[in-house]
This record gives structure tokens, C-alpha cells and sequence, in this order.
């Protein structure tokens, strides 16, 4: 019976081989990167989003902040619960 290097190719065990050394040898053909490229436009978009999404977190963590600092913060187990579990079902019904 003759066995091939069939698993082989992609494992090199040499300990005497630097990471890289055994990485070129398991992935010849590997790219050193990609250049991507994002327009102008769509960075301009992305900052406007991110900056109107921030905004609005950053009050409700500010009304917070302060209400725990005020010692008037009493946050709802019920709510709390509720949306933990409105979450599962969530992601039951996406398939997650």
C-alpha cells in the first residue's frame, strides 16, 4: 500500500523554522495585502452617521451618569428582564 502527502502539504512541524519560514511553506501562493480604496463621499457618510449615533448615545449616558451621581437612578428588573428576553427570542427567530 503507497500513501501519498495528503494531509501534509498543509502542516510543516519543522521546529528549527522561524513562524514564517513554515507559513511560506504551508501558503506559497499567499498575497501580501490588498489594496482597498473607500471614496471620499463614503467617508464623508460614515462620519455623519457615527457623529449623529454618538450624539444621541452620549445624552442618554450623560442623563444617566447623572442620575446615578444624584443617587436617583433606579433602573427596573422587569425592563431589564424583558428585554434580555425579547433579545433570545431575537436572535432564536434569526437563526443566530
Amino acid at each position: 500500500m503507497k500513501i501519498h502527502k495528503t494531509g501534509r502539504q498543509y502542516l510543516d512541524t519543522n521546529i528549527y523554522k522561524s513562524k514564517q519560514e513554515r507559513e511560506k511553506n504551508i501558503n506559497p501562493k499567499r498575497e501580501k495585502g490588498v489594496n482597498i480604496e473607500i471614496s471620499k463621499s463614503a467617508k464623508e457618510l460614515v462620519k455623519k452617521i457615527e457623529e449623529s449615533k454618538n450624539e444621541g448615545f452620549s445624552q442618554r449616558v450623560e442623563k444617566i451618569r447623572q442620575s446615578i451621581i444624584n443617587g436617583t437612578y433606579n433602573p427596573s428588573p422587569e425592563k431589564i428582564a424583558d428585554k434580555i428576553l425579547n433579545q433570545i427570542e431575537e436572535e432564536k427567530g434569526s437563526g443566530k
